[in-house]
Formats: structure tokens, C-alpha cells, sequence
């Protein structure tokens, strides 16, 4: 590589070593292959180009790691080029969703409040005999509405509230809704 050119993306895969500094240090000369380390390192697009050499600079490209201490391999240097199976998770029943939301289980909440809230077709049958199970044993919450100006207090008034109802055995639930929202159209 010369000296005023830009890197190739095989040039840079290339790179064996460059270093971050926060500017007490001296960084490598960039841009030319630098004798007092391992490797090269090149100066960054942003960089002026009438920066003078022996500026410092936050980052520099490098090369990754191939072994970590005591000969162990790198996180991604075990993988296999095959793609590894995802592992799905198990598919719920209506009974499954029932007793992990009467138990408080928030992992089983969450999950059916995303497949309440879902497009998915497939999901509308078993969200409804969720819900319909569920209904029954509704009805004993209280529901609070807090609105205000930015910067009134809200999220402030809302912890300190929320906090005091627990400490005095209650479950708090905060649901956010921004009805002037361009994205997401008042969720």
C-alpha cells in the first residue's frame, strides 16, 4: 500500500495489529506501514488530510483476535462455517399461558401480551383463548392515567408512586402510550 491511498477491504482484513488511544499516548504513524509495531495501521477517512503524522487518533483499524489467553480460541474462531441451529422455544398451550400469568411468571406475561398484540394470523385463535381464559379473573386492577407537558414530572411522579404501592404489597404494571407519535401511531 502507498502512502496517500485508501485501504483495500483485503488490505485492512489483513491488518495484524493497531492500537486506540485517547490521546496521551503517541498513536502509529497512519497511513504507511509502521516499523515500531506488528502490522499497519491507516488513517481513518475523516482524518484531514493535512493532519500531521504523529497526531493522535481515536481509533485505528485492526485485525481481530485468533487466541485468547492459554491458547484458548477466540469467541467466533470455534464456529463451524455450517450455520448453527437456532433453538426455538416451546410452544406454549393456553393452560401454559394461564398458570404462568397467575403465578406472576414475567417471562409467560411477556410472552402473552407479544402474542395478544401480534399481526400474525396464526396467533389470533390462541390469543383469543387465552384472553377468554384469562377474563374471569380480571377486573380487580386499578387503572391510573398520568399526562403532563415534557419535563412535568411523570416518569418522576411514576417511580415514586409505583415504588410506594409495592412496598405496601401491591403489583405495578406501566404501560407508555404516546398518541402523538408519527411511528407508531399512539402505542
Amino acid at each position: 500500500m502507498t502512502d496517500n491511498k485508501r485501504p483495500t477491504p483485503d488490505e485492512l482484513r489483513n491488518t495484524q495489529d493497531a492500537t486506540f488511544t485517547t490521546g496521551e499516548g503517541k498513536a502509529p504513524e497512519l497511513g504507511v506501514k509502521n516499523a515500531s509495531t506488528e502490522g499497519s495501521t491507516y488513517r481513518p477517512d475523516w482524518v484531514p488530510e493535512e493532519a500531521k503524522k504523529d497526531d493522535t487518533y481515536a481509533c485505528h483499524v485492526m485485525k481481530g483476535v485468533k487466541e485468547m489467553h492459554d491458547g484458548l480460541l477466540s469467541s467466533s474462531a470455534h464456529l463451524a462455517p455450517a450455520v448453527r441451529p437456532v433453538q426455538r422455544r416451546k410452544k406454549l398451550t393456553v393452560a401454559d399461558y394461564v398458570r404462568g400469568i397467575e403465578q406472576g411468571d414475567r417471562v409467560i406475561l411477556s410472552r402473552a401480551i407479544t402474542l395478544v398484540e401480534s399481526n400474525n394470523k396464526d396467533h389470533f385463535k390462541l390469543a383469543q383463548q387465552v384472553l377468554q381464559a384469562v377474563l374471569p379473573r380480571t377486573g380487580k386492577a386499578l387503572r391510573i392515567g398520568i399526562t403532563g407537558v415534557p419535563g412535568a414530572g411523570k416518569s418522576t411522579f411514576i417511580e415514586a408512586f409505583g415504588n410506594m404501592l409495592i412496598e405496601a404489597g401491591y403489583k405495578v404494571a406501566v404501560l407508555a402510550v404516546d398518541p402523538t407519535s408519527q411511528v407508531t401511531k399512539g402505542s
